[in-house]
């Protein structure tokens, strides 16, 4: 998509030369049927998995470093927040891996330390 296209010649350095430019910009793109997507939407995600972030074969991991005045971060079964959260909180010193990040919402695996296997997190 035109963001993703935008981001990673911005701010990955990414060779214009490997990347398609449909003329007439915007407008041409949409008349085509190709979908105009936003950083952090589920396309640009999907994108972005498979153009940079997975490029070393390894996803990234987190260390929880706050909520321990609270027991923990709160984990959501789905992306939003008012999503039904899980019974039991991702405790501070936890390591994760990222399955996918939009914007400020993480969805997690964990690798180690206390909590929910899986889920969705707010990062800040």
């Amino acid at each position: 998509c035109i963001a993703l296209y935008q981001h990673l010649m911005e701010n990955h350095h990414f060779p214009k030369n490997r990347l398609f430019r449909l003329r007439g910009g915007v407008n041409a793109w949409k008349t085509v049927g190709l979908e105009i997507c936003h950083e952090g939407s589920t396309s640009w995600c999907t994108a972005a998995d498979s153009c940079w972030r997975s490029v070393s074969g390894v996803r990234p991991r987190w260390k929880v470093v706050g909520g321990a005045d609270n027991g923990g971060l709160i984990v959501r079964v789905g992306r939003a927040l008012g999503s039904e959260p899980e019974s039991e909180r991702l405790a501070k010193d936890a390591v994760v891996e990222e399955l996918k990040l939009m914007g400020e919402r993480l969805k997690y695996r964990r690798m180690s330390g206390i909590g929910p296997d899986e889920g969705w997190v707010t990062i800040l």
